[in-house]
């Protein structure tokens, strides 16, 4: 993609780990994000955060990007669908076999060489930026979700 660490933005945060260590990121990119699914596909603008860690993902897609993107996530079926018009929904499936290798690979205790990690997730604050757990929650005050329909 030809991307530099000039176009990265320095952030103030810093993300809480998958064990609750504190991971610097060492900058958040913009970049518009084409989700084919061909023939469907849909276009939007995704903030990544760049982190230096070792992983075996290539990103992780966080909440703020879901609903974003309005996608419903099925992990059984390694699929996620979202509409691409107000008629037509399109869907990406994940590799069951690159699922399943990456999984065992997680289950070996062997270290994963650290690589650059762009992820798509709302970052907590600083210590010296202190902010409330609901500022950062992007879908504060509202429900996105749909509600049921009460017959009587």
């Amino acid at each position: 993609m030809q991307l530099t660490e000039a176009l990265l933005t320095p952030c103030k945060w810093d993300l809480i780990g998958f064990s609750g260590e504190r991971v610097v990121v060492r900058g958040a990119l913009w970049l518009r994000t084409i989700f084919d699914s061909r023939p469907k596909a849909k276009t939007i603008d995704v903030q990544y955060l760049v982190i230096n860690i070792p992983s075996l993902y290539h990103m992780i897609l966080g909440q703020p990007f879901l609903n974003t993107l309005g996608a419903v996530v099925s992990t059984p079926h390694l699929a996620v669908k979202f509409p691409v018009s107000k008629i037509e929904v399109g869907v990406l499936h994940a590799d069951h076999k690159e699922d399943r290798w990456c999984y065992n690979e997680c289950l070996k205790p062997k270290a994963v060489e650290p690589r650059n990690v762009p992820i798509g997730l709302q970052a907590l604050p600083r210590d010296n930026n202190k902010q409330s757990i609901e500022n950062l929650e992007p879908s504060s005050g509202r429900d996105m979700r749909k509600q049921p329909h009460l017959s009587t």
